[in-house]
C-alpha cells in the first residue's frame, strides 16, 4: 500500500501511526501492523478519501483519514503516570461535575491547593503531567471536568456558557479548595480564570492565576474580517462533522494524553476523539462563540494591573497568537514566563510539564517571601 501510493513520508509527517511497543520493531511486527491496518473494515474507504485527498493537495489530512481507524481502535490504556482520586459534586442545576484531586505527595512541605481548569474539548486527564510536577513540590491539585466534558455530566447547549462554567468552578473550589488557593488554567479555560479573579466572589481567596496559552486579544478584531474567519471556522467544522458524525450523541469519557509524546497541535485523530466526548453540536457552539467574542470589546487591561496574573506562552502555539498575549502583559504589568513546546506540550511531554509547574511553584515562593518580608 505504502509503495502504490508513495505515502511513507506523508503518514510520517502527519502524526498517525501504530503502536509497535517500546522496542525497535522488527518485519515480523510491521507485518502484522500492517495486516491489522489492512483487516480493518474500514479501510477501503478510507483508501479512498485518501486518493481524492492526495488529488485535492491535502496529504496529511489524508494520511490521518486512512490511519485513524487503527489509531483510534487502540487498546485502553492505564489511567495515567500520577495517582489520583475521584470526586463528583453536584452543581445547582442538578449537574454531576466528576474530576480528579491529585493528593501532594507524603513528606512534601504542604503548599495548598491549586484549582487547574483545563481547555476547550479537552477533560481533567489533560492536567495529569503537571499534576505529577506539582504533587511533588507538595500542592494538592483538584482538576474537574467542566460540564460537557470528560466524565462529568451533560447538558444543553444553551447551558454550556461561561456564566455556568464559572458557577461550576465557583462550586469544586467551594467543596475541594482551602481558603486561599492558586488557580491554574490552560488555553480556553483561562476564559473561566479571569472572570474568577476579576467578578466572582472567589476572587478574594486566590493568591494567583497561572494562565497558560490563553485565547485572549489585546484589542478587538476588525469586523471586516468576521465573514472570512467565520467561513473557515465552519469549513473545519464540516471536516470534523463528516469524521465525527454531525449529529452525533457525545460518549463521556478521558483521553491518555501522557501517551501522546510530542502531540502536534492540530493531530486530528485525538481532535476527533475528544470532539466525540462533547459531541460536535456543543463544540461548534463554544468554538463559534469564541470566534465571535474576539470581534467584542476586549477588556481595558491596565485596569486589571493590580491583579495577580501570570502569563505562560508556548514558545511555538499554534492556537493563540503570543504576539498579542505579549502585548497584554506588557499593558497589564504581568510577568510572562516562556515555556519551550507548543500549544499542548503539557499535556503530552513531562519535561514542558515540569518546566511549566518549576515556573508556578517559583513565583509562589517569590509571592510567599514578599509577604514574610516585614515592612521598612
Amino acid at each position: 500500500f505504502l509503495d502504490k501510493f508513495g505515502t511513507g513520508t506523508r503518514l510520517a509527517a502527519s502524526g498517525a501511526g501504530l503502536s509497535a511497543g517500546t522496542s525497535a520493531p522488527g518485519p515480523a511486527v510491521i507485518k502484522s501492523l500492517v495486516q491489522r491496518l489492512l483487516n480493518e473494515p474500514s479501510f477501503h474507504e478510507r483508501a479512498q478519501r485518501f486518493k481524492r485527498g492526495i488529488e485535492e493537495n491535502d496529504p496529511v489530512t489524508a494520511a490521518v483519514s486512512v490511519m485513524e481507524s487503527v489509531v483510534e481502535n487502540q487498546p485502553a490504556c492505564d489511567d495515567g503516570p500520577t495517582p489520583s482520586e475521584p470526586f463528583d459534586l453536584v452543581a445547582d442545576d442538578g449537574c454531576h461535575l466528576r474530576g480528579l484531586r491529585f493528593r501532594a505527595e507524603r513528606g512534601s512541605s504542604n503548599r495548598g491547593t491549586i484549582l487547574a481548569l483545563h481547555g476547550l474539548s479537552s477533560d481533567a486527564n489533560s492536567m495529569q503531567l503537571v499534576a505529577g510536577e506539582l504533587t511533588t513540590a507538595g500542592y494538592d491539585v483538584v482538576v474537574p471536568d467542566m460540564r460537557g466534558h470528560g466524565l462529568s455530566d451533560g447538558c444543553p447547549g444553551k447551558r454550556m456558557t461561561m456564566g455556568r462554567f464559572l458557577r461550576d468552578a465557583e462550586i469544586v473550589a467551594d467543596a475541594l479548595c482551602e481558603d486561599d488557593f492558586t488557580l491554574l488554567t490552560q488555553s480556553y479555560g483561562g476564559y473561566t480564570g479571569l472572570e474568577m479573579l476579576t467578578r466572582s466572589g472567589q476572587s478574594t481567596r486566590i493568591r494567583a492565576l497561572h494562565a497558560y496559552a490563553p485565547p485572549w486579544r489585546h484589542r478587538k478584531q476588525h469586523v471586516k474580517s468576521l465573514p472570512k474567519n467565520l467561513f473557515k471556522t465552519c469549513r473545519v467544522l464540516q471536516r470534523f462533522g463528516r469524521q465525527c458524525g454531525y449529529g452525533a450523541w457525545r460518549v463521556p469519557g478521558r483521553q491518555a494524553y501522557h501517551l501522546e509524546r510530542d502531540m502536534p497541535d492540530f493531530h486530528e485523530p485525538m481532535m476527533h476523539r475528544e470532539i466525540r466526548t462533547i459531541s460536535l453540536r456543543r463544540y461548534a457552539r463554544l468554538l463559534l462563540r469564541m470566534r465571535i467574542d474576539g470581534y467584542r470589546r476586549q477588556p481595558t487591561w491596565r485596569s486589571l494591573s493590580s491583579l495577580p496574573v501570570h502569563l505562560h506562552l508556548a514558545r511555538h502555539d499554534r492556537y493563540v497568537h503570543n504576539g498579542g498575549l505579549e502585548q497584554i502583559a506588557s499593558e497589564a504589568g504581568w510577568p510572562v514566563n516562556w515555556v519551550e513546546c507548543n500549544h499542548v506540550g503539557l499535556l503530552t511531554n513531562v519535561e514542558h510539564a515540569r518546566s511549566f509547574a518549576e515556573a508556578v511553584v517559583a513565583s509562589d515562593v517569590a509571592r510567599s517571601s514578599d509577604r514574610l518580608e516585614p515592612a521598612h
